[in-house]
């Protein structure tokens, strides 16, 4: 019995090596993760190897073990080049005037992916800039002026999984946004986040108000340097969470976090049990009153 096991066992030995050598070239960054969205479409590939090993096994096992590695190597090299041929497509590009524009109220709902917010150079025409880029999930955008209040609202609009169940596969691959926000008007920001990488360089805008929920993201702000005062809100939840404050700005600071490793710069002494503050925060021309509400999450500030 053990001796007419040993072909499957080599199948399976190859399947092993196989996965492992997949993980390792996706952790070096050569081979995609959604390599593994395209690859169940190869299943019937491991029937036929263990029946290759069956037939061949004990008497051409050397030719089996080949003939199986290469059929698991097309595999691979087939799903990947699946994941090449479904590539991201731009599917849109967005540009605001800035015209007469003193106030912007920016809303972005978004989900799976990498979402950048920055600013235009001084001097740029526009108030908003931004580039979309995903498998099929198209934003749909809502712009509102009302004088010179303009009320920009961003959401991923993925596909239904019960209509196009194929569809939604691939838009839950990675989509990167990207928005690039005038250093001219004031600017109110409200972000819902899914499992995203979220990157915010807020430095050289007058960011009034920042609110931000935050599922199982990972995210990196860098706060206003020059806003006057700004309240801001980070609503996480199983998020890693990195916010530096630039050197003038005075911050008071509130963890209200549940099972979190909450680390704050010694530039904010503790005031109370889940408080720190500044010394010079009173009375400071520019600063931020930062709140922190979640779960478990991972939160530095400096």
């Amino acid at each position: 019995m053990a001796r007419n096991g040993r072909p499957v066992l080599s199948v399976f030995a190859l399947l092993l090596i196989a996965v492992g050598v997949v993980l390792l070239l996706q952790n070096l960054g050569v081979l995609s993760w959604y390599l593994w969205l395209e690859i169940w479409r190869f299943w019937p590939v491991l029937l036929i190897a263990i029946g290759v090993g069956l037939v061949l096994g004990h008497r051409l096992r050397w030719l089996s073990m080949g003939i199986v590695a290469v059929l698991l190597a097309s595999s691979i090299a087939g799903a990947a080049l699946l994941v090449e041929s479904t590539g991201n497509v731009d599917v849109d590009h967005l540009a605001v005037p800035l015209e007469d524009t003193r106030s912007l109220d920016l809303w972005v709902a978004f989900g799976l992916g990498s979402l950048t917010i920055d600013s235009l150079t001084d001097g740029s025409p526009n108030l908003v800039e931004g580039s979309f880029e995903s498998r099929c999930a198209a934003p749909e955008i809502t712009v509102q002026r009302r004088g010179s209040v303009v009320s920009l609202d961003i959401e991923r609009e993925d596909l239904d999984a019960e209509t196009d169940p194929g569809g939604l596969a691939l838009c839950l691959r990675d989509a990167d946004w990207r928005l690039s926000l005038s250093r001219v008007p004031e600017v109110t920001i409200d972000l819902g986040l899914g499992a995203a990488s979220i990157d915010l360089d807020l430095t050289d805008l007058k960011t009034r108000s920042l609110y931000l929920d935050a599922g199982a993201a990972s995210v990196d702000i860098r706060m206003p340097a020059n806003a006057g005062d700004v309240d801001a809100e980070i609503n996480a939840g199983a998020a890693s969470i990195d916010v530096r404050i630039p050197q003038g700005m005075e911050a008071h600071i509130v963890n209200a976090t549940d099972l979190s490793s909450f680390d704050v710069s010694s530039r904010f002494p503790s005031i109370s049990n889940r408080a720190f503050q500044s010394p010079g925060y009173p009375g400071a021309r520019n600063r931020i009153y930062l709140e922190v509400i979640g779960g478990v999450s991972s939160v530095n500030i400096r």
